[in-house]
């Protein structure tokens, strides 16, 4: 939702209506990130619950009454949503950039798949067929940089 101003900009005339502007922006984007990381940090709590629940319910280990019929699907919503119409494609040393700063804001290790999810919640699109490989692939190559460090499979932390 962008400010519709009545007349034209003039850059040197309005450049303080411009800097109070951008500063009401940055403010608020601020206050927007803060909420965000909080239900981030709530959707991981809830999803680690949730696949602990679906294991018991529907366990993998042979010798259970449900090992011969097929273990529904996860239930909820999608671990990525569907990235934004105008959302910015992002591959190489930009999408390298997006993920250390998800890095950064989550100081904590993170999955692959939140990584992804926090990518289109930011307003990015991974350009690949197979999005989480291309993620991995960014990471693997900050790993060798000595930038990330590879916690566990498929999760990865700030150095």
């Amino acid at each position: 939702m962008s400010t519709v101003l009545p007349q034209p900009i003039r850059p040197y005339r309005d450049r303080p209506l411009l800097l109070a502007r951008e500063a009401e922006v940055a403010a608020e984007l601020v206050v927007v990130d803060e909420q965000q990381r909080r239900l981030a940090v709530r959707y991981a709590e809830l999803r680690d619950e949730l696949e602990s629940l679906h294991a018991v319910l529907w366990p993998t280990t042979p010798g259970y009454e449900h090992r011969k019929t097929r273990r529904p699907p996860l239930p909820g919503p999608t671990h990525a949503p569907p990235p934004r119409p105008d959302a910015v494609p992002v591959r190489g040393r930009a999408l390298r950039r997006a993920v250390l700063q998800i890095l950064r804001n989550a100081r904590a290790p993170i999955r692959l798949g939140d990584v992804h999810r926090m990518l289109h919640l930011t307003g990015h699109r991974l350009t690949s067929e197979n999005p989480v490989k291309q993620l991995a692939d960014a990471l693997a190559y900050e790993e060798r940089k000595g930038r990330v460090r590879r916690v566990a499979r498929g999760t990865y932390e700030l150095v």
